[in-house]
């Protein structure tokens, strides 16, 4: 398992708005040390933590969707407790924080079965196409593909609604309040947010996680950037 440097290497470049040049990022040993070169970059604040910023952003908006007491919500506070639907929750958060929030997940009897049928298609599809070739009935084996294909479409867009559940890696208010640093730090940073070496390595270590489809348990500031594949 590996992730790609050079897209790491840009993701953090632009997420952050910086600049590494390609003789100062050839010299960079371990993930670790490309956060410190951000995080330098950037100023080297030891006294700004804007994962704290957001989640205190984020506090003073659930209160008022939620109608809860501000000292009800801690970041060991469950997102699935939040009072009110999900959907209005995720819309109002976003428009009270100005901050852009990850999209809400379906459940997991939903995916499973929009996976399902998706691989009943695929298989449909296939029997079909067999059928067109050997037998030449080529009316009914168009007519099987396209039906399959519409009730694909018709269940990928009826089930967009129960859309409802966060994400696994919000399971908590400050879970979510470290997604969001990673999903909003460009214009952060952009208006002046001076993020501390914490902040710049959890943002990183975000990024190695996308990129290389990896858990962040598997993500240290001692893994090697030359681990990465290409």
């Amino acid at each position: 398992m590996g992730f790609c440097r050079l897209e790491v290497l840009m993701s953090s470049e632009y997420a952050f708005g910086v600049a590494i040049p390609s003789e100062q990022a050839g010299g960079l040993s371990t993930l670790g040390d490309l956060s410190d070169c951000i995080w330098r970059k950037l100023g080297g604040s030891t006294q700004h933590c804007l994962v704290g910023s957001v989640f205190y952003r984020m506090r003073r908006a659930i209160a008022e969707v939620c109608g809860m007491r501000r000292s009800e919500i801690r970041p060991k506070t469950q997102m699935r407790r939040l009072r009110g639907n999900p959907r209005r929750i995720r819309r109002r958060l976003s428009e009270l924080t100005g901050l852009a929030l990850p999209g809400l997940e379906q459940p997991r009897w939903l995916k499973d079965l929009v996976g399902l049928d998706a691989v009943l298609a695929t298989v449909g599809v296939c029997g079909a196409l067999f059928t067109w070739r050997a037998f030449s009935c080529s009316t009914a084996a168009f007519i099987v593909v396209t039906s399959l294909v519409v009730s694909y479409a018709a269940l990928l867009y009826a089930s967009r609604p129960l859309a409802n559940t966060w994400p696994d890696d919000c399971r908590t208010v400050g879970d979510a309040a470290r997604v969001v640093l990673g999903l909003n730090v460009h214009e952060l940073v952009a208006t002046g947010a001076k993020p501390s070496r914490a902040d710049v390595w959890r943002v990183v270590r975000g990024i190695v996680c996308d990129v290389g489809r990896m858990r962040p348990e598997e993500v240290t500031p001692e893994t090697g950037y030359a681990r990465g594949l290409g």
